[in-house]
């Protein structure tokens, strides 16, 4: 019997390893980078030519994990536009004190 690396090595003229070697490469690159799961799908399709042989094809199919992507907060107005503070909420009239300094350490204003 012949070994399965061996016809795995000829499926699709090569190609087929060469894209699993490939795949395989990146999905470890990117578990490694996000932390997240990724994974291979080698499907093998092994369908009878009506004599002694079989045609076989193969599927790969590749989820290459992705780093999560960053939300960002908006708060909504009556015309559905997007604002960083709420329009619904009025603003407090904050000013700088002239002649005021803050000492961080003991966290005294003077």
């Amino acid at each position: 019997m012949r070994p399965f690396t061996d016809v795995l090595g000829e499926l699709g003229a090569g190609q087929t390893l060469e894209v699993l070697t490939k795949d395989l490469a990146e999905v470890v690159k990117a578990v490694i980078e996000t932390g997240n799961q990724g994974e291979i799908s080698f499907k093998l399709t092994v369908k009878s030519n009506g004599a002694n042989g079989v045609i076989i094809a193969d599927k790969i199919a590749s989820k290459i994990p992705k780093h999560a992507r960053a939300a960002a907060m908006f708060y909504g107005d009556d015309d559905g536009g997007l604002h960083r503070n709420d329009p619904h909420q009025p603003e407090l009239p904050l000013r700088q004190v002239a002649g005021t300094s803050y000492d961080p350490e003991t966290g005294e204003v003077h």
